[in-house]
């Protein structure tokens, strides 16, 4: 760490994604940090792309909710609390649909341990923004995002998000007023979130 201090401090600036990153390196001695903010393309991610059809093919009819996640289906993205919430929601709510969009090495356990989930693969450009509006409550569940882009683009998309009180979700998002945030770690919490939003 003390290597570390000294060749940031000596550098012109350290970017940083949030708020909550500058002021943890701030507490740490870093003296020259600088929140760079990023946007979302309005245009591509908004809700207008909502698509009935693709809803269709996951079974939803227009007015019940889906789930959706985007992002590498691995370890490091916390799924496994992601597999305990559709446990939890499933059980009270058997007909619930919730959508996987992405790719990686936990896809085939999940897949074998959950059949009803809806994989959708890798999705770019347009067919990603249609997979975000065609969904409904956001999950996600990661722990160790520095930001978490797909927050922004599924608040673009107009989702209700559910997310820890972490990292993109708590530079924008106000808990029960914007999106359903438990505290980081309280994995009870985000569970509840993600009922209480399916309720509503």
């Amino acid at each position: 760490m003390k290597y570390m201090r000294w060749f940031h401090n000596t550098s012109a600036s350290t970017l940083v994604p949030t708020q909550q990153q500058k002021q943890m390196l701030e507490h740490k001695g870093f003296t020259n940090t600088e929140v760079v903010s990023r946007g979302i393309d309005g245009e591509l991610f908004s809700p207008t792309k909502r698509n009935q059809q693709l809803r269709d093919q996951w079974g939803a009819s227009e007015n019940e909710p889906v789930f959706l996640y985007v992002g590498r289906i691995a370890a490091e993205k916390n799924l496994e609390l992601l597999a305990d919430t559709y446990e939890s929601i499933s059980e009270k709510y058997p007909k619930a649909k919730f959508v996987l969009v992405g790719d990686g090495p936990l896809k085939p356990s999940l897949a074998a341990r959950y059949p009803a989930l809806i994989f959708a693969g890798v999705k770019r450009g347009e067919k990603l923004a249609q997979h975000y509006a065609s969904g409904d409550i956001f999950l996600f569940p990661s722990q160790t995002d520095t930001f978490g882009n797909v927050v922004t683009e599924a608040m673009a998309s107009g989702c209700c998000i559910c997310a820890f009180d972490d990292a993109a979700a708590k530079e924008h998002l106000d808990n029960r007023q914007s999106a359903f945030l438990a505290d980081l770690g309280d994995d009870r919490q985000f569970i509840k979130n993600a009922i209480a939003a399916y309720e509503k």
